[in-house]
């Protein structure tokens, strides 16, 4: 009957998430560690959470 393939489609599904979304996002988060510059603490009711920027804010900024 030549029937569909779907574990064989499935597969390659997930190859092609990993290598266009998956390692690009990775790679992109490991990078940016270094470049890590701005650090806030913000204090919630479960204690203190640091936030990291790459960039720092702009005080008066309207956006």
């Amino acid at each position: 009957m030549g029937g569909f393939n779907f574990p064989g489609l499935l597969s390659l599904y997930v190859t092609c998430f990993c290598l266009f979304l998956g390692i690009p996002t990775l790679l992109y988060g490991i990078g940016s560690w270094f470049f890590v510059s701005v650090t806030e603490t913000v204090h919630t009711s479960h204690g203190p959470v640091t936030i990291y920027f790459l960039n720092k804010e702009d005080e008066g900024a309207m956006y």
